[in-house]
C-alpha cells in the first residue's frame, strides 16, 4: 500500500474520511480519448495535493498503473462527452491547461488562480479540442524554458495542482 505512515493501519474509509478533511476546493478533469497512461499519474497528483473530485471525459476505462492504488481514495466521476460533463460540472470556472497562445492564454507566473478552479487536462498527442477550449474561462499556460512545445499531463497536473494549493493553502 502506497500511504503515507499514519495511514498504513486505517481501513479505506478511515482514510477516505480523513483525506475529505484535507482536501482543497479545486477539480480535475483529464480528458481520455486515447487511453494513454499519463492521466494515471494525473490522478496520483490529485491524490497527492488532495483534490476536491476527479472527471474523466471520454471513455471510462483508463490505465491505473501510474495510480499506484491512489484512485480508490479518490471521488472519481465519468461523462462520455464534454457536454454532459458540463451538465454536471461542479461551481467554478474552467481552466484550460494547454499552450496555444492567443489572447484568451494567462501565464500561470503571473495568474491568481481562481477558487473552486475546475483544471481541465488534455490528451498526450492531440490537446484539448477547440470546442472545450472555447468553453473556458481561461486558457493557463505553464512557462517553460527549453526546446520542447509542451509538458504530458503528469508533468503539467503537478505544477498546476502544486501552484492551487500554494496560492489557497499552503
Amino acid at each position: 500500500m502506497n500511504v503515507i505512515d499514519e495511514y498504513k493501519t486505517m481501513m479505506l474509509d478511515e482514510i477516505k474520511f480523513d483525506l475529505s478533511l484535507k482536501r482543497a476546493d479545486f477539480t480535475s478533469v483529464l480528458l481520455n480519448l486515447t487511453h494513454d497512461y499519463n492521466k494515471s499519474v494525473a490522478v496520483r497528483n490529485h491524490n497527492a495535493f488532495a483534490g476536491k473530485d476527479i472527471w474523466f471525459v471520454g471513455r471510462k476505462q483508463w490505465d491505473k498503473r501510474g495510480a499506484v492504488g491512489t484512485y480508490h481514495y479518490e471521488d472519481i466521476h465519468y461523462a462520455d462527452c464534454w457536454d454532459t460533463f458540463l451538465l454536471h460540472k461542479p461551481d467554478g470556472p474552467i481552466i484550460c491547461v494547454e499552450n496555444v497562445g492567443g489572447p484568451q492564454q494567462v501565464s500561470l507566473g503571473s495568474f491568481d488562480l481562481p477558487a473552486n478552479s475546475i483544471f481541465v487536462y488534455g490528451e498526450e498527442k492531440v490537446g484539448i479540442p477547440q470546442d472545450i477550449l472555447d468553453s473556458a474561462d481561461y486558457i493557463l499556460s505553464i512557462p517553460q524554458f527549453g526546446s520542447v512545445r509542451s509538458l504530458n499531463v503528469s508533468v503539467a497536473s503537478g505544477i498546476i495542482m502544486y501552484e492551487y494549493r500554494r496560492q489557497h493553502s499552503l
